[in-house]
């Protein structure tokens, strides 16, 4: 019997009347694409028949034309339909596009830790090459074209949800069922981490009693392959806490971190889920050069309203210096999810300031813990410090370095990154110092050593992240925004400025009069706070007779919250509102 010849999984849908179906709003409308035969869309509504981005596999821009404008109009529409399609689907693990100016076709791909073009081609004279691609992607399945089979699009009461597959302590399948996305800005970015994190249920198997649901946080995001996983962080982090401080004081800290209840590397037929799998496990070819897009007005994404096609390219695919492939690492990324018992709410969304400071306070202490145990953050911000019923939760484990290792750097979230690590350099010594820190922890270097973070960095990214809070809201009781208030928010956090860093900023005194009064006392203490951080800094970086030759980094943090005098409690207790939009603060 002849074997059965393979059926087509994809439909080519072209001449196109209206802009496929997305969930954010997508207006973004391709001259072609290639639609799954076997969708895997959810609609809401019985009476939609729009295709819909979840089901396109490869998006097409073409151009009569072969100029420069036709090439680099054609490629800002292909990032961005790539891009639009790694943001709003949880199940991508990849995709791909393909252009064509003229007879030129040039194909694309992106996947978390890059996106690639091929040499365009001649579909006139290289007839055997467009045969050759085509077949490729309409005969390939479902994996092949970048879905994740380990995640299912469902629909539950009328809303769309996710059904995530793990393996238990026991190796057996287990599925959670999403009921909630609570965070998924980190998959805005079209190259990084993609994290999304949701709260689920454990579903019962068919052999389970009936029990009342508890409710879980699941984190999905891609690791750089360099980097443990979130969990086996944890632990040594614990246990490096037990050996300096002590059993009693590692019992303790679990209550500052998140308890991590399950977590694993994906698998996909038996193989580990990676980029470089995705890009058949060849790297980046080294004769290779980048391919610089032409940049249009900057937009930042948000999640009411996108960017149309036309208009701009994401910020974070901008580049303003192309240096050669070589030059630059390709960080290849391990897909990973974790399963954690707590759900708590980041300092972003509290709307107390009593409930804020207390948060903080807490982490404060988590944070003592990490820096006497030789650890670093790395990345304390907004989002990465919960509050769990009265209890601050640190999270975010995954930058996180023992102060004895080497290897790479990360910078953090800019809004919350110390000034050093903006400019990766040491900011506060005036001479070459005489005395060196204990070797233990990051000795203080001369000018031609190199940069490395230290528990001092985590202490300004906090000390940030409260003056954030503080400039972004605004008395919620008395809804009185103060003159000045946005001119203050934009001048301390501007966002991302090459080659400079907030340095004078930090020298400078806050202004107590842009804030509302009910939040004066606690701005007068993070202002002593401020001084005294730049105190920890040059007495580390100068070798200051403040303290002794060997007096440990993690010793100087804590003595800086110390000699501030505390956190403070909220006098007043107000409660926080966000400042207007017409004043710019969003």
């Amino acid at each position: 019997m002849p074997a059965q010849s393979p059926s087509p999984t994809l439909d080519l849908v072209a001449k196109l009347s209206k802009s496929p179906a997305s969930h954010r709003n997508n207006s973004s409308r391709p001259d072609a694409y290639l639609l799954l035969k076997d969708k895997k869309s959810k609609f809401m509504s019985t009476t939609d028949d729009k295709d819909h981005w979840d089901d396109i596999a490869v998006s097409f821009e073409f151009k009569k034309g072969s100029s420069e404008g036709d090439r680099t109009d054609d490629e800002k529409k292909i990032i961005w339909n790539l891009h639009s399609i790694m943001r709003e689907d949880p199940c991508r693990r990849s995709s791909f596009g393909v252009t064509i100016e003229n007879t030129q076709v040039r194909l694309w791909f992106t996947c978390r830790t890059v996106t690639v073009v091929s040499e365009p081609f001649n579909f006139f004279t290289d007839i055997v090459n467009l045969i050759y691609l085509f077949c490729s992607l309409i005969f390939a399945n479902d994996v092949e074209l970048g879905w994740d089979p380990t995640i299912e699009r469902v629909l539950v009461d009328g809303q769309i949800q996710y059904e995530i597959g793990f393996y238990d302590a026991e190796g057996s399948p287990a599925v959670y069922q999403t009921v909630k996305i609570l965070s998924d800005f980190g998959a805005d970015a079209l190259r990084g981490r993609g994290t999304r994190v949701f709260k689920a249920f454990r579903k019962p198997k068919p052999q389970d009693t009936e029990a009342a649901r508890v409710y879980v946080v699941i984190k999905d995001a891609w690791r750089d392959s360099t980097r443990m996983c979130e969990d086996e962080i944890l632990k040594n982090i614990l246990h490096d806490i037990e050996t300096n401080l002590g059993p009693s004081a590692r019992e303790d800290a679990k209550q500052y971190f998140l308890t991590v209840l399950h977590a694993e590397d994906v698998m996909i037929d038996n193989k580990i889920d990676d980029t470089l799998r995705l890009l058949h496990h060849e790297n980046i070819p080294s004769d290779s050069r980048w391919h610089d897009v032409g940049a249009g007005k900057e937009k930042e994404l948000n999640r009411s309203t996108h960017t149309p096609s036309t208009d701009a390219l994401p910020l974070h695919l901008t580049r303003r210096t192309l240096p050669a492939v070589k030059s630059e690492v390709v960080h290849h990324k391990i897909h990973f999810r974790a399963v954690f018992a707590e759900l708590g709410e980041p300092i972003h969304t509290l709307k107390k300031l009593d409930e804020v400071l207390e948060t903080l306070e807490h982490a404060l202490k988590g944070l003592e813990y990490m820096h006497h145990a030789g650890w670093v953050h790395r990345d304390i911000s907004s989002g990465n410090v919960l509050r769990c019923n009265h209890q601050s939760k640190i999270a975010d484990l995954e930058y996180a370095k023992s102060l004895t290792a080497s290897g790479e750097s990360h910078d953090g979230t800019t809004d919350f990154m110390a000034c050093e690590v903006e400019g990766h350099r040491y900011l506060f010594f005036k001479r070459r110092p005489t005395v060196v820190i204990s070797a233990k922890y990051a000795p203080v270097p001369p000018e031609d050593q190199p940069f490395r973070f230290n528990p001092l960095h985590d202490l300004e990214s906090w000390w940030w992240m409260l003056t954030w809070v503080l400039h972004y809201n605004v008395d919620g009781d008395t809804q009185v925004i103060p003159d000045g208030h946005g001119a203050a928010y934009h001048s301390l956090f501007p966002g991302v400025v090459p080659g400079a860093t907030r340095s004078d900023t930090l020298r400078s005194f806050l202004k107590t009069k842009v804030v509302p009064p009910s939040f004066h006392s606690t701005i007068s203490w993070a202002d002593q706070m401020r001084l005294q951080l730049i105190e920890g800094y040059e007495a580390a970086e100068e070798g200051s007779e403040k303290r002794q030759a060997d007096a440990e980094l993690a010793d100087i943090v804590a003595g800086i919250v110390v000699q501030a005098g505390g956190v403070p409690a909220s006098v007043v207790q107000p409660t926080c509102g966000e400042a207007k939009k017409e004043q710019a603060l969003i």
